[in-house]
């Protein structure tokens, strides 16, 4: 478990979801319930309780769940993440994207091993495919660039990588295989 307080989870769900065509928090989860039930589930199966970063707050007020909306809309992850870093305070904000359904409890704890043991700005997942960079342990002190990131206007998570201390945590390519397109879901 993590320690009580020391991290605020967030799942990531605020995307438009244009490639799949539907919302992909509410697509049927392999094991059953949806993708944002799974990654809630996550969540509070290290003690922790989920905040949604479902881009403008109230879209999935049928869970009953919190939700934040994005720092500035349309502006992609970077948006819910700014919001996260903002309300986690001085906590790190442990960011868990909706389109992993094969992600399971003991990558989070990798994720939180790593993070601790060298306390970089990010410790983010890292598979046979290349970087998840929605997927990650974003410590306080990084807020600072995250916001710069998103007031000049950029998108890609990839060029603010380039202006932190990263930790890459290696994960299988199972792990990180996320569902974006129609085709990704089938068996």
């Amino acid at each position: 478990m993590f320690p009580a307080g020391q991290i605020n989870a967030y799942v990531l769900c605020g995307g438009a979801s244009r490639r799949m065509g539907t919302d992909k928090a509410l697509l049927p989860h392999p094991e059953g319930g949806t993708l944002l039930e799974h990654a809630v589930a996550l969540a509070a199966a290290l003690g922790l309780e989920a905040t949604l970063l479902s881009g403008e707050a109230g879209r999935y007020r049928h869970l009953k769940l919190r939700e934040l909306s994005d720092a500035r809309p349309d502006r992609g992850p970077l948006g819910g993440i700014t919001a996260a870093l903002t309300d986690s305070g001085s906590s790190p904000a442990l960011i868990l994207p909706v389109d992993l359904p094969y992600l399971k409890t003991i990558h989070l704890k990798r994720l939180r091993a790593a993070y601790f043991s060298w306390k970089p700005d990010l410790a983010v997942a890292t598979g046979p495919g290349g970087l998840q960079p929605v997927l990650g342990l974003w410590s306080p002190s990084s807020r600072v660039r995250v916001e710069a990131a998103l007031a000049a206007e950029s998108r890609r998570l990839q060029d603010l990588l380039h202006e932190l201390e990263v930790l890459l945590v290696r994960f299988s390519a199972t792990a990180l295989q996320n569902w974006n397109r129609p085709h990704d879901c089938r068996p």
